[in-house]
């Protein structure tokens, strides 16, 4: 598999995981050469032989000339090989397709919106593509552990210590739907970045706040800062989680990072979550991370 890095890894890693090809090639440029190690660390622990090739991120021919010698020193063959055109800028995109359809390779593209994870794959013949196979759904081919790892590199997890986050991660954890739940989660070498928890449906991945009224909005920067493309990426979905209703302006701004607001009516100190509570928010939680594509695509 050829697969180019950019600054999202997971295009790269779930669809290795999926495919699990023998050798994998990851072509990266100098601002993505910190990611490309992480997922050769990753993907070799899973057994994959991984190679780097380094190429410029912009000169469309330089790419596919580079890649051209690569695969010709090898001695690959075109139907030996699958393109993963999915990240890296668009330059190495259409540099991957162009030397595929010249080797008559199959490609692939890994889509992700509206939280679903399709494979989408084209047969090609002749210089062109002649076919495209019905898109795969991955449900499920990383773990949290692999996707801090790809983002973050190192990081630790602690037990919760204040008295609303411990009732929350006790819920989330006892939840069947949610796959898994890590909490208090600290990012090795980004300062004081902390996140409350950090929970798996599938292959798609949620990180949550839990704050008291008074710093919903101190709670809501934080997401924010999670969420970028050089923490965890911009395919996380971001929870805040209160006790109470939350006013006007919290609620707006809120809305505007993309945060999904999980109001807990019912909160006492030091007692389990009341029914209510713990329905409002496993089912705001599971609801976000669900692929919204489910019922359109077959599962392969």
């Amino acid at each position: 598999m050829v697969s180019l890095v950019g600054e999202q890894p997971a295009p790269n890693l779930i669809p290795a995981r999926r495919c699990r090809p023998k050798v994998l090639l990851l072509l990266y440029t100098p601002l993505t050469l910190k990611i490309a190690r992480r997922l050769e660390e990753l993907l070799r622990e899973g057994g994959a032989q991984v190679e780097l090739l380094d190429v410029d991120p912009y000169d469309l021919l330089a790419i596919s000339e580079r890649l051209s010698a690569h695969i010709e020193l090898r001695s690959w063959g075109g139907d030996q090989l699958l393109f993963n055109v999915t990240g890296g800028t668009k330059p190495m995109a259409l540099a991957a397709q162009a030397v595929a359809l010249e080797l008559g390779s199959r490609i692939v593209y890994f889509q992700t919106e509206g939280g679903a994870g399709l494979l989408h794959e084209y047969v090609v013949e002749a210089g062109r593509v002649v076919e495209a196979v019905a898109p795969r759904m991955i449900l499920q081919s990383v773990t949290l552990d692999d996707h801090l790892r790809m983002y973050l590199g190192n990081y630790r997890s602690k037990n919760p210590r204040k008295e609303l986050e411990r009732p929350v991660a006790d819920v989330l954890r006892q939840e069947r739907r949610i796959d898994e739940v890590l909490t208090n989660v600290y990012p090795a070498n980004v300062g004081n970045l902390e996140i409350d928890f950090v929970v798996r449906v599938g292959n798609s991945v949620g990180i949550g706040e839990v704050k008291e009224k008074k710093k919903l909005k101190h709670g809501i920067d934080q997401l924010s800062t999670a969420a970028e493309p050089r923490y965890l990426g911009t395919y996380v979905r971001k929870y805040l989680v209160t006790a109470g209703s939350v006013d006007d302006n919290n609620r707006a701004l809120a809305e505007a990072f993309h945060v999904r607001l999980i109001e807990l009516q019912d909160f006492k100190n030091g007692k389990p979550l009341s029914e209510r509570d713990r329905r409002v928010l496993v089912d705001a939680v599971v609801e976000v991370l669900t692929p919204r594509s489910e019922a359109r695509f077959p599962s392969r």
